[in-house]
């Protein structure tokens, strides 16, 4: 489900926020052109979690982006990944509130990329996991965002090759919950200008 064009270009951003302390207007200045360039109608991408600088800076480039995001409670978030072994084992009972600290970080970067989005005027719908984690959901999801699946058969028979199995439902794969957004944009790309003043990038 994930593009490498596109974990490529937001692993460097997030890479230079952490290295640099890049700001949004940086990041589009440098890595503008691969973003506008990307002809993906559909991008999943957890990076976009890991600070909301990335999908600020893509917000800069082009103004085709609506949200669809993928909502779980962070307490599952972590249990899953504990179970596939992605939560550092303490001995002697260290790991006593790395849970409550992983939920705390869960919330602050779920708020902080959905303030941006809204600061940003990006569309956006939330799709809460795993009440609404189907195709009709989300068909309604994005019918709100003024999207309509273009092959709407093709896409509950992915759906079922996927997620079930005659009798029975294949566990769905732990990284939905920690990988909660997916940004599908809305038109062609309408390429920006990075110079532009934060005033008139809206």
């Amino acid at each position: 489900m994930e593009c490498a064009e596109v974990t490529d270009v937001n692993d460097l951003m997030f890479a230079w926020i952490m290295g640099r302390n890049a700001s949004a207007m940086n990041l589009a200045t440098r890595f503008g052109d691969r973003i506008r360039k990307l002809p993906h109608d559909a991008i999943k991408d957890p990076r976009f979690f890991k600070n909301d600088r990335i999908i600020e800076a893509w917000s800069i480039c082009r103004d085709d982006l609506s949200v669809l995001y993928l909502d779980r409670e962070p307490a599952q978030v972590w249990e899953s990944n504990r179970r596939i072994g992605q939560v550092r084992e303490y001995p002697d009972g260290g790991m006593r509130g790395a849970k409550e600290r992983a939920v705390l970080h869960i919330v602050k970067k779920r708020s902080e990329l959905l303030s941006m989005v809204n600061a940003r005027g990006i569309p956006r719908q939330v799709l809460s996991f795993p009440e609404e984690f189907s195709v009709d959901f989300i068909r309604s999801k994005l019918a709100k965002l003024g999207i309509v699946l273009a092959d709407e058969d093709r896409a509950r028979e992915v759906w079922s090759q996927t997620y079930v199995l005659p009798g029975k439902t294949i566990p769905i794969p732990s990284d939905v919950g920690f990988c909660p957004e997916v940004f599908v944009p809305r038109n062609r790309p309408k390429p920006r200008n990075p110079s532009q003043t934060h005033e008139d990038r809206f």
